[in-house]
């Protein structure tokens, strides 16, 4: 039976034993069994054994890889870790760590899920304990990008969606496009007063990834900061988007997210790459899924080549900005990357201004040159 060690992130080997061996997790079997067998109600763990009369009805095993992943943490009835500090066990073997990332870049969802769902447990047990480590000041600090071009109908909602953020360290960078209407100045007027914003209006327009370059780039981040890209005509959902994203990166350890969210319609979207994609480095020939709320360690930008984020004539990609900064640091994050399945975030799919209703053609055109060009290799651990 595979185990995985939380938050070691360690894989382990029990097994195998005797060919009618199984552990209770993975049991299936006809209710006739019932008339000769049934659990031992004073057993609070090890019950395969009384259940099976010790190994001795006969089944067939699966194959544990297919079957089931037992994972050890610090609240397990048994503890496992017993079994490893032992040494002396010849049938609990590590996996070695270089055989097990590719395993780890499969199950990295599932971790990233149930490091979470244990954090809230301890946290709600422990309050001296969450104070310790959910306070703000020990979340990652997270810079906000927010490029901007005639959105006066919808930023000031934008904005507030993040003013209202609780938990969590943030600044946010608006950066207007040469708009031609009063979103500027909506912008200006909404930071007013509150430090945490701060508003500027580009003398030409650039297109919205030459923005985020900019802003990003000056920005001052230090490689732990969390780059968090949200769209001027766009919303987060809730007032605790952000923190999840901040615990998600405490919890994994990871360089990278991206999510679900749902359109202005109310349909929801998203989805976590496979694991042949991840181990395989397979994200250009892929289906796109690092979509809203696309967020990311300075440190791994700082590792992108500015020629990659340009088309072939040497400006930076008018469309298809997403896939032209997030394939590469998919590649570049490896396993350390994390799919939130929370909804964090609203897309305005009524924008009639938007780069998907004007620039469709463009689009396509962009992205076949992103997906065509060169792949990043993992950054090692």
């Amino acid at each position: 039976m595979p185990i995985l060690f939380l938050p070691e992130h360690e894989l382990w080997i029990a097994g195998p034993y005797g060919a009618n061996h199984a552990t209770a997790g993975t049991f299936a079997f006809k209710r006739e069994l019932l008339a000769q067998s049934k659990y031992d109600e004073n057993l609070e763990f090890a019950e395969e054994k009384s259940f099976l009369k010790n190994y001795t009805i006969p089944m067939v095993q699966l194959d544990p890889n297919q079957a089931i992943l037992c994972i050890a943490h610090n609240a397990n009835t048994f503890e496992k870790r017993k079994l490893k500090q032992d040494g002396r066990n010849p049938k609990f073997n590590q996996i070695q760590p270089a055989k097990a990332q590719s395993t780890l870049a499969v199950i990295w969802p599932i971790i990233s899920h149930y490091e979470a769902l244990l954090s809230k447990k301890e946290m709600a047990a422990a309050p001296s304990k969450q104070l310790l480590s959910i306070t703000p000041d020990k979340r990652p600090f997270l810079q906000i990008i927010i490029p901007l071009y005639n959105q006066s109908k919808y930023i000031e909602r934008c904005l507030e969606s993040i003013a209202q953020q609780q938990d969590c360290r943030f600044a946010v960078t608006v950066i207007d496009d040469a708009s031609k209407d009063d979103s500027y100045e909506i912008a200006r007027q909404f930071a007013q007063g509150d430090t945490r914003f701060h508003v500027y209006k580009s003398i030409i327009n650039g297109g919205p990834l030459h923005n985020i370059v900019r802003c990003i780039n000056n920005s001052k981040a230090t490689d732990n900061d969390v780059i968090v890209c949200v769209d001027g005509d766009d919303q987060l959902v809730g007032n605790d988007s952000l923190s999840i994203v901040a615990d998600t990166y405490m919890a994994t350890r990871c360089w990278l997210t991206y999510g679900s969210f749902i359109t202005s319609h109310g349909a929801r979207r998203g989805g976590a790459y496979d694991r042949r994609t991840i181990r395989d480095n397979l994200f250009r020939v892929a289906p796109w899924y690092a979509s809203h709320l696309k967020t990311f360690r300075y440190s791994l930008w700082s590792k992108l080549s500015d020629a990659d984020l340009r088309d072939d004539e040497g400006h930076y990609f008018q469309a298809a900005l997403d896939l032209a900064f997030m394939l590469p640091m998919l590649e570049l994050a490896g396993q350390r990357q994390a799919y939130i399945p929370d909804v964090l975030y609203i897309w305005n799919v009524d924008n009639a201004q938007s780069i998907s209703q004007q620039k469709r053609e463009l689009q396509h055109r962009d992205a076949h040159i992103i997906r065509n060009r060169k792949r990043y290799l993992p950054v090692p651990e």
